[in-house]
């Protein structure tokens, strides 16, 4: 069993913008060829609540003087909550409003403002050399045909296009694909489902037996909830059994006259007896009473399938290999090469005592758990690491490291070590 030692940890941190900030989520100010009124601005509303438009103000800013000119007043317009609101011009298909936005390629900017005069939000683009055309810094000046779009909330199941770190160049891509969306599209604020792992750890062993729970909940009322769980190995003990299965797909349909209240989806499934990493994935989509649609998605859920050996070196206390050492479980035993390594298949889960013996040096035995179980990534190689509860003699390791392109030092893998003492 190689163990791996992790050094740190990247997390990755989503923010949002505050309650009731309403964003600008993608601008098209570029369209392909002549642009011929197809110049859009999205907004995106972050909040559970609607977000009332009356007096709000699109205004243009310009990369070569700095200042700005008023090119859409928005009257008696609302977004939804965790909804789309969109401005386009005459050509755009699905607007909400129609404005002559003139929008120009970069450096220039786009910004919106309450009916206070407040400015709510703003993008830049390009080169820009006046600080008041964006927050941060400028985000890219995009080719033809292309839009910029604010980046989703990500680990947030309700963020939508709200990554807001007022930072422009951060906060939106080069979106090769424009994909306008109007007051009709409701992002996953609507309605939320979870999945649930039980066991939930990080690995599993060959055929192991998972519990799902498919949580949903809801913040406005739905009418209409679709489910679909795609698992490749099958579901047994469905709760309630799914309306539709094909294949590694399987769809509930749930649906009622009134708001459908919170519940769950439960099933048990197999892991295979190869190793590997497996994926769960699932969507849903949601209705509510005046039609509006909803749809999100559950997310994956990996499930690591590890297979290994317990092994390691015996070397004597000078650190020399020491060769036909015996090293055993209660289930099997192995013979410590030239080079003192061993390798012994893994006991079955439960606390397990592991001992190292030679004719002439003292005995040597660690206790370890091996219900208690952590996988960590190394190099491309696993490992089951036991919980070390009790030994004779400390367990040690033997790390082997190498340094990256940054000349950082990071450690590949540990190893079990007994340092054996003749007798």
């Amino acid at each position: 069993m190689r163990l791996a030692l992790i050094l740190g940890m990247i997390v990755a941190v989503a923010v949002l913008p505050p309650a009731g900030a309403v964003v600008i989520s993608e601008v098209l100010y570029d369209p392909a060829g002549t642009d011929g009124d197809n110049e859009f601005l999205e907004l995106y509303n972050p909040s559970p609540q609607d977000a009332d438009l009356a007096g709000w103000a699109v205004e243009f800013g310009d990369g070569f003087t700095g200042t700005w000119n008023v090119r859409a007043t928005l009257n008696n317009s609302r977004i939804p909550a965790f909804g789309f609101f969109l401005i386009g011009e005459a050509n755009v298909s699905g607007r909400d409003v129609t404005a002559t936005l003139d929008l120009e390629g970069g450096p220039d900017a786009v910004r919106i403002k309450n009916a206070q005069g407040a400015v709510v939000d703003t993008v830049g683009y390009g080169a820009l050399n006046f600080s008041n055309l964006f927050e941060g810094s400028p985000a890219p000046d995009v080719a033809g045909g292309h839009s910029l779009e604010r980046r989703p909330g990500f680990l947030q199941p309700l963020a939508g296009n709200g990554q807001d770190t007022q930072n422009n160049s951060a906060d939106f891509l080069d979106n090769p694909v424009p994909e306008p969306q109007n007051s009709a599209v409701r992002e996953s604020g609507s309605a939320q489902v979870q999945r649930i792992a039980s066991p939930s750890q990080p690995s599993y062993l060959p055929g192991a037996s998972v519990a799902i729970t498919l949580n949903y909940t809801f913040f406005s009322s739905q009418v209409g909830l679709i489910v679909r769980e795609r698992n490749p190995f099958g579901i047994q003990n469905p709760s309630p059994v799914p309306d539709v299965v094909g294949g590694d797909l399987h769809k509930w349909l749930l649906r009622d006259r009134a708001a459908i209240p919170a519940g769950v989806i439960q099933y048990t499934f197999t892991l295979p007896a190869t190793p590997g990493a497996y994926t769960l994935s699932g969507d849903w989509e949601a209705v509510d009473p005046a039609g509006f649609l909803s749809a999100g998605e559950t997310g994956n859920s990996t499930f690591n399938v590890v297979t290994s050996s317990l092994e390691g070196f015996v070397e004597d206390v000078l650190g020399g290999a020491l060769a036909n050492a015996t090293v055993a479980t209660d289930n099997a035993s192995a013979q410590s090469s030239a080079q003192g390594f061993y390798s012994l298949p893994l006991p079955d889960l439960g606390i397990h005592r592991v001992d190292a013996t030679k004719s002439g040096y003292l005995g040597e035995n660690v206790t370890l758990d091996f219900a208690t179980q952590r996988f960590y990534n190394f190099t491309g190689n696993s490992g089951l690491i036991p919980l070390q509860l009790s030994d004779t003699q400390m367990l040690v390791g033997v790390r082997r490291w190498s340094a990256d392109v940054l000349d950082d030092i990071t450690i590949l893998e540990v190893i079990h070590q007994w340092a054996s003492s003749p007798a």
